[in-house]
């Protein structure tokens, strides 16, 4: 990245004054303002290097009319290595994946042993200032991708902080509370300074934004969904498909669930071993050679505000990464994704269980049952033999 000046910041970004406070935000005088519905996510993480695609869904509440631009601010790790924007099918291709690994671990999922004859189910075991000196920050060149106009702007240490600040809303991403943003400066992380135009022939936006997802390419070594930044922007519902080279720690996974309002699933870490699916096998480079690990993040929302009127993300300390795992944090040993069953396979082994239990249940009574039988024959042969023999004595007689 490269530092400028004012004027050479203010000709290429082409942001103008805003309204709001992160992520989304509307020019200053418009007499309205911007929340979100929703969030749809997709994370792949392969070893280094993150692929972030995200869509925003913006509404416009308080004006009878969209306002001219919109502004977008997202924070990353590092600074992209590529912009691009991706075909919406992806996230319907990231929930069909999705679908098809749970039903499969559904199917694969030992049943519970059955007693017969008694109704008795046991389940045995089984079972994530701005001064503009240009020492202060540092401003990269705007980026154009679809209808976003990029330009990435990092600190250059905590001292930074305020100058950040200054510069966000004198560029049309409004000032935060400076405690809310230091994780993020502390972090070295890099702000994607966004701008949102209408369509060419058009002078506002629409009333119902569907933006293009954008996708960004950057060094990682966790993965990464930039929440903390969205404090103001309502209670919106979030749809996230995590997809990793690595299993995801459990431990995690639970803290990521907790703090998103998300459902626990069935089971952590389904996997795939075949070809990513539609839109996602683009962005595979091993050309689905090995797994991708997927845990799905669902929520209706998790930016609840408290009784004073204060969102939950304003409390969050830092944002959401996900530690990855290893061997301890694998599926149980009877889900084998869409691969290959093993041949022997721990289902193999409960039939051979579930058989002798029926054999030990069922066959044992019934071979007590002929024993007695057998001692009840010859018990009754052994009084009727004497009783034969006198009766033939007699008749000699």
């Amino acid at each position: 990245m490269r530092a400028i000046a004012l004027a050479a910041l203010l000709a290429a970004a082409l942001l103008w004054p805003a309204r709001g406070d992160g992520c989304c935000m509307v020019p200053l005088h418009y007499p309205g303002d911007v929340d979100q519905s929703m969030q749809q996510v997709v994370v792949l993480h392969d070893g280094g290097t993150e692929d972030l695609i995200l869509r925003v869904r913006p509404y416009f509440r308080e004006a009878a009319q969209p306002p001219a631009f919109l502004a977008w601010l997202i924070t990353v790790p590092s600074e992209p290595i590529s912009y691009t924007v991706a075909d919406a099918a992806i996230f319907d291709d990231a929930l069909t994946l999705a679908n098809r690994l749970v039903d499969l671990a559904a199917a694969q999922r030992p049943k519970p042993y059955r007693f017969p004859g008694v109704g008795l189910w046991v389940t045995a075991g089984v079972d994530g200032a701005m001064t503009l000196a240009d020492e202060m920050l540092d401003v990269g060149d705007l980026v154009e991708v679809g209808p976003y106009a990029i330009t990435p702007v990092k600190a250059r240490g905590p001292a930074a902080l305020e100058a950040l600040n200054a510069y966000l809303g004198e560029h049309g991403f409004g000032t935060e509370d400076p405690e809310h943003m230091r994780w993020f400066v502390e972090q070295d992380f890099t702000f994607l300074c966004i701008r949102i135009t209408p369509p060419p022939g058009q002078t506002l936006l629409g009333e119902h934004l569907e933006l293009a997802p954008l996708h960004l390419r950057f060094a990682t070594e966790k993965p990464y969904y930039p929440g903390k930044y969205s404090a103001n922007q309502g209670d919106f519902a979030l749809a996230l498909t995590l997809l990793t080279r690595t299993p995801v720690r459990s431990a995690s996974l639970e803290a990521v669930r907790d703090r998103l309002h998300v459902w626990d699933p069935v089971t952590d870490n389904l996997f795939t071993t075949r070809v990513l699916p539609g839109a996602l096998a683009a962005h595979d480079p091993h050309g689905g050679s090995g797994r991708w690990y997927l845990n799905r993040c669902d929520s209706m929302g998790f930016n609840r505000r408290d009784e004073a009127g204060r969102p939950a993300i304003l409390d969050w300390k830092d944002d959401v990464t996900w530690e990855l795992g290893g061997e301890a944090d694998l599926p149980p040993d009877w889900y084998y994704g869409d691969g290959e069953r093993p041949v022997w396979h721990v289902t193999t082994t409960r039939a051979i269980v579930q058989t002798l239990i029926y054999v030990v249940v069922l066959g044992i009574p019934l071979l007590l049952l002929a024993w007695a039988g057998f001692l009840l024959v010859r018990s009754l042969l052994r009084l009727l033999m004497p009783a034969a023999r006198r009766g033939s004595g007699d008749a000699d007689a």
